[in-house]
């Protein structure tokens, strides 16, 4: 015989947290429930990588990842814009990589994850309505302009100026996905 559920269970604490169409966050707040867009989940479908390549995981570390984002930030928008191929380091494989738009609100993110190089990039292109100038906590360079970079899966007209130039659109180039997540949290502070 098995035993009653616990008071309190993390099933029956999720249940009763439910209410039509929204869902309590782990901070109490309420929230929409995230349905991730069906074209970024049909081009991960098409484009998984073959089991036998051993850098498959860091490709499912990017997606899963692009999935905790939107579902932390609330992401309205999350499609895949463009494609790279990116090489790894040996043993040498070819993997297709999704440079892909993040929207929520009147904050558009287009992202791209390379863990080919060392230290690991993300490149990230930023449009907000909020022209107010945020402290960047150094998570990257406000100066840097990547307008006159090839950066391969970003059409010209996704690449910005710098953040120093226009808080409200720029680009720039992160360390690792905390920074990504801090960067989603800057932008969209104090934006409507």
């Amino acid at each position: 015989m098995n035993p009653p559920p616990l008071r309190g269970s993390l099933t029956r604490c999720a249940r009763s947290a439910r209410v039509i169409g929204r869902t309590v966050s782990h901070t109490g707040r309420m929230r929409k429930k995230m349905n991730l867009p069906k074209q970024f989940d049909h081009w991960v479908n098409d484009n998984n990588p073959p089991v036998h390549l051993q850098y498959g995981k860091g490709w499912w570390d990017y997606i899963e990842m692009l999935r905790r984002l939107a579902s932390k930030f609330e992401i309205e928008q999350l499609e895949v814009v463009g494609t790279y191929t990116m090489r790894t380091p040996p043993p040498e494989e070819e993997l297709q990589m999704p440079v892909v738009r993040l929207a929520a609100g009147t904050v558009e993110l287009i992202v791209k994850y390379d863990f080919s190089t060392f230290p690991e990039t993300w490149t990230a292109s930023v449009k907000t309505s909020n022209a107010k100038p945020q402290p960047t906590y150094g998570l990257f360079d406000p100066a840097a302009d990547l307008r006159g970079r090839t950066i391969s899966g970003f059409d010209t007209g996704m690449i910005y100026g710098s953040y120093s130039e226009n808080p409200a659109q720029f680009s720039c180039e992160l360390e690792d996905e905390w920074d990504v997540a801090a960067l989603i949290r800057i932008v969209s502070n104090g934006d409507g």
